[in-house]
């Protein structure tokens, strides 16, 4: 299975895991049952206009859908960044922490 070919497996998946219906989805992203049942079968090649809606109303992103296949090591992703705060920002919070417990040593 390519990248693609797990558009639809996915896109169902998630909709189950949130508890609606093929009719609940299409109407809330605002597109027919049938092109939604369509899509999730694959029998409808996926686009960004039928996409957006449809990641909007079930709160994931298209990424979610559709992985990379190979990563680019040399890159970062989003998620990597968040789970790891710059050291700036960690230097920041501990005096942050010991300032507020009066361990700050005075400076000059």
């Amino acid at each position: 299975m390519t990248g693609l070919d797990q558009i639809g497996p996915r896109l169902r998946a998630a909709r189950q895991e949130r508890g609606l219906t093929l009719d609940e989805l299409a109407e809330r992203a605002g597109m027919s049952t049938s092109t939604l049942s369509r899509l999730e079968s694959g029998k409808r090649q996926a686009n960004l206009e039928l996409l957006v809606p449809l990641t909007r109303q079930l709160g994931i992103r298209i990424d979610d859908l559709v992985p990379a296949e190979h990563a680019d090591p040399r890159v970062a992703s989003a998620r990597d960044h968040a789970a790891r705060p710059c050291r700036r920002t960690a230097d920041a919070r501990d005096l942050a922490r010991a300032d507020l417990q009066g361990d700050v040593p005075a400076v000059g």
